[in-house]
């Protein structure tokens, strides 16, 4: 027997332990029933409901009062990807929201009759109810009339823990006849037409939310029913229902049988012994329920998914101990090509799940890949038996590990039966074809030997593996200590691909930056779990040089949260102890790639309380960075920040250096400036405040330095008055904290100079983007209204803008600012430009009266879209002895009229803001003191009344 054979075999017998074809794995994906009147402990008991905006309706609902509901309803719509489309060939139906409907004459019909049903529906199911902590979900009431139907399609989930859909058909006058409602699951379909008797007697319909189904065409009469949601709110329990014991006992015997082939392979130490047949180190089955990524969980598993994912957790090994690490993930794979036309009209209509409202709609009749440009089959969202979720970037051989029994197996994506879950089609557009892309994604259960986890998990990444590490820490693993010596390893003989090599993860090809973060995440792990050894082997690790592709190379620093962590090594093990491998790690050679990082590494030590070494590290920096620079201007913006925050937290650094530093402020751009201002005062001032907390300073020295270090912050912030606010790098984005901070540093004359300066430049320039700016921020209004200053400060702001608010509106002009033309860059200029009238051909245009009538219908009709208005009219010019068609294009005064309207309305809008405002300054000024003068609030409160009243 050859290797595939043997392989082969495997695949068979171990499907065949883990799903009976001939068992109903102890209840269905979907069942149905009447609801009679004999049977007491499942009775409707439901003789009328209430509709917001219609009233009491009796059941059976007569044909008037359906008139009255349909009144109040809105077209049932479906989803197709992130749209809510309404199209009645695809679903022609009426609904209410379930808000809107209410049981007064029976208001214990929810807790008590409909959970009835839905516990009973759910034990068909094969589930239990009290379990799950099942919770009911009213979602909306629908209504079919004659030709109403859904084509196929399949519930969305709609909330975490949402796993099954519950149908109650109530009756109507006269009932209806067809409406059919078909549900399949895995090759399989159940029919349920309650038809007969939908005239007197209620009936329900229970299915799992991944089961597709199709309502057929009500061929006659009225069909009313109600759409709940089953949710399960236990989202932690996974143990066996109860009765799934014996199935369980016999199902685990017959797995662990089929799996001893393997498990004597992949348990033996030398990988090269096993022969071909098995080696991969792991097994992935797919899951005969569909799951969205949202709702993949183990205690989420359906039916023989549960069952399944027991018996490979419990399956023991020779010392009787379970051996399997066990993970669920979804396995997608997409597939791209040029998109060619299907003329057939023989095709079937399929809408399947995906973010929408309903059901993602898709038509895969209209077009298919022809071309194709190839498929990538990735594997995400991994989620281990405790639930939780992992960044494994593992890849599965949808041939080689997927486990399956069939000889014509193509891949566990059925691409020839159901097809794509997702269809994206992108029309032509300029030099390139219609293209298409297929989407299908399965769910896995994903099996190797408990002993191979982390091996397995640093194939698929490092990122991924100090994911487990961290969780099994958190948890109090026995073995972590050997899991993080196992990663260390690994690191050690794979740093070309951890540190060096760009990694891509995801179907477009998107860089994962966890990589960057391993060093970070791997000496925080040694801090808490490991031991002094383990952190010195990251630190070598980080300040080592390594050779790779005949390049000597360093890992470096590289980044804040690195430098974080090795100011805790230091924190907890010594400057003498640690210190040699860090400063080893800041060279000159090393500025290029890590100076950015070397400040922050300073910043932290002097946070943590090493302040020694924190000194030492910024003299240093200084040495290497700051020194050698000539112009700071030329510097990386991030480094300014970063060296300005170490000289006003470190005080052997400000002492020495903050003059020279604020001597040198002069060459910063101002979008530079102000955010180092705003860093200084946020973060490092905390910092040299905490720094002189101690007990053992004496107060005439903390008194000393802290005086200092405001003076010389002070002298920082004057540099902005004489920097134009309005320039265009006088950073906007900035304005709003620069304002605050220097607001809330306390110095009244300095806050003061600030807002005068701002104020005159804005006179001037005649420039008041950043003034709207300010007093838009509700963070301004909250902070300064606190103090007299800052009300003060705020009127002036207000009464500068408001006089700008109030001067006339634009004068007409035939400029259309907002106008968008995306079918011609020519036609839209003109639209923006002065010009009335404009001509406008190209090679459809003149060869076509049809077309050029069209065209000026379509896009010139004289309404205001798009930010025009125009008309269009058809016209014929001699171009070189022939008569071409041409559309004169004419604007309107539309376009303007509307234009002015909105500019209106944004005035008014930004005035009633300030008056609300001023309301409020006014309130807080009456409840301080009584002294206090309020007549400026008043003055602008008034002047904004007179605008409005003017406009």
């Amino acid at each position: 027997m050859d290797d595939w054979d043997q392989r082969e075999d495997l695949f068979r017998d171990l499907i065949e332990a883990l799903w009976d074809e001939n068992e109903d794995d102890n209840g269905t994906f979907a069942a149905g029933h009447y609801i009679t009147p004999d049977e007491q402990s499942t009775s409707l008991n439901l003789q009328s409901f209430h509709v917001e905006g219609v009233g009491e309706l009796r059941l059976p609902l007569s044909l008037d009062d359906f008139g009255k509901l349909l009144g109040v309803c809105e077209q049932a719509p479906y989803g197709h990807g992130q749209a809510t489309i309404i199209n009645p060939e695809v679903r022609r139906a009426w609904q209410v929201d379930g808000s809107k409907v209410t049981f007064p004459q029976c208001p214990d019909f929810l807790s008590d009759n409909v959970r009835l049903f839905a516990d009973g529906a759910v034990d068909e199911l094969g589930l239990d109810g009290e379990a799950l902590q099942l919770e009911v979900q009213l979602y909306k009431l629908l209504l079919y009339e004659a030709d109403g139907h859904f084509c196929v399609h399949r519930d969305t989930e709609r909330e975490p823990g949402m796993f099954a859909t519950l149908v109650l058909q109530l009756p109507t006058e006269g009932g209806f006849e067809g409406g059919a409602l078909h549900v399949s699951h895995g090759g399989a379909t159940k029919t349920f037409d309650f038809s007969l008797d939908s005239a007197t007697t209620a009936a329900y319909t229970v299915f799992y939310a991944d089961c597709e189904h199709e309502l057929q065409r009500i061929t006659n009469g009225k069909r009313l029913c109600l759409a709940f949601n089953l949710v399960r709110r236990n989202h932690a329990d996974f143990d066996l229902q109860p009765g799934e014991l014996q199935k369980f006992l016999s199902r685990l015997a017959s797995v662990e049988e089929a799996l001893i082939p393997w498990k004597e392979a992949v348990m033996r130490e030398a990988p090269d012994t096993r022969g071909d047949i098995f080696d991969s180190d792991k097994l992935a089955i797919t899951l005969q329920h569909k799951y969205t990524e949202k709702n993949l969980s183990f205690p989420g598993l359906k039916g023989v998914d549960r069952m399944a994912a027991h018996v490979l957790r419990n399956c023991r090994d020779d010392t009787d101990q379970p051996w399997l690490d066990v993970h669920l993930c979804i396995l997608s794979m997409y597939k791209s090509g040029s998109a060619r036309p299907v003329r057939s009209y023989k095709r079937r209509r399929r809408y399947l799940d995906s973010e929408g409202d309903e059901a993602d709609a898709r038509l895969d009749g209209c077009h298919r890949i022809d071309d194709d440009f190839g498929e990538k089959v990735i594997s995400r969202n991994w989620i281990d038996v405790n639930n939780r979720r992992y960044n494994l970037g593992l890849e599965i051989d949808p041939l080689r590990e997927v486990v399956h029994n069939n000889e014509f197996y193509d891949g566990p994506f059925d691409e020839y039966g159901q097809g794509p879950d997702v269809v994206k089609y992108e029309t032509y557009m300029g030099n390139y074809g219609s293209t298409m892309e297929y989407e299908y994604h399965t769910a896995m259960l994903v099996i190797w030997p408990k002993k191979k986890l982390i091996s397995i998990a640093c194939n698929g990444g490092v990122p991924g593996a100090l994911d487990i590490l961290e969780a099994r820490a958190e948890a109090g693993d026995p073995d972590i200590v050997m899991m993080l010596h196992e990663v260390l390893s690994y690191c050690e003989s794979h740093i070309e691909e951890i540190w060096h090599e760009y990694r891509f993860r995801g179907p477009y090809g998107d860089k994962d930056n966890d990589y960057d973060f391993v060093s970070a995440r791997l000496l925080k792990l040694c801090l808490v779990v490991g031991g002094f050894e383990d952190v010195v082997r990251v630190l070598e690790l980080i300040s080592k040089p390594h050779t790779s592709e005949s390049k000597v190379k360093v890992i470096g620093i590289r980044n804040v949260a690195t430098a974080t962590a090795i100011a805790s090594v230091v924190e907890k093990y010594g400057w003498v102890r640690c210190g040699a491998l860090v400063m080893e790690m800041l060279k000159e050679d090393r500025v290029k790639d890590d100076g950015k990082c070397f400040a922050p590494l300073a910043v932290e030590l002097q946070k943590l309380g090493c302040e020694s070494a924190a000194l030492l590290v910024a003299q240093w920096t200084l040495k290497l960075i700051y020194f050698p620079c000539q112009n700071l201007g030329e510097m990386k913006a991030e480094r300014v920040w970063n060296l300005g925050k170490m000289i006003f937290c470190i005080k052997g650094c400000m002492d020495d250096m903050g003059n020279e530093f604020h001597r040198r402020l002069e060459e910063l751009k101002r979008d530079v400036l102000f955010r180092l201002i705003v860093q200084i005062h946020s973060e490092a001032t905390p910092i040299f405040l905490k720094s002189y907390s101690r007990s053992d300073i004496p107060e005439e020295a903390v008194q000393q330095a802290l005086s200092r270090q405001a003076a010389l912050f002070r002298r920082v912030c004057m540099h902005v008055i004489m920097k134009d606010f309005h320039h265009p790098d006088g950073a906007q984005a900035h304005i709003v904290d620069l304002v605050l901070t220097i607001f809330k540093f306390g110095d009244e004359q300095l806050f003061d100079d600030i807002i005068e300066a701002f104020l005159a430049q804005s006179r001037v320039q005649k420039e008041q983007r950043l003034l709207k700016k300010l007093l838009d921020s509700d963070a301004i209004w909250t902070h300064l209204s606190g103090t007299v200053m800052g009300r003060s400060k705020l009127e002036l702001l207000a009464e500068e803008r408001i006089q700008v608010l109030g001067q006339p509106g634009p004068p007409f002009s035939w400029h259309m600012p907002f106008a968008k033309f995306g079918a011609d860059r020519e036609v839209e200029a003109f639209l923006k430009g002065r010009h009335e009238s404009y001509t406008y051909s190209d090679e459809y245009v003149y060869d076509s009266h049809s077309y050029a009538n069209n065209f000026a219908k379509k896009y010139f009709d004289g309404s205001y879209v798009n930010g025009y208005s125009a008309l269009g009219e058809v016209a014929k010019e001699q171009v070189r002895s022939r008569s071409e068609y041409c559309v004169k294009i004419k604007k309107t005064r539309t376009a303007f009229e509307c234009d002015r309207a909105y500019w209106k309305e944004k005035q008014v809008a930004e005035l009633l803001r300030l008056r609300n405002w001023l309301g409020k300054l006014n309130s807080q000024a009456a409840t301080t003191a009584t002294n206090v003068p309020r007549s400026g609030d008043e003055r602008a409160e008034v002047l904004v009344a007179q605008v409005i009243a003017a406009m």
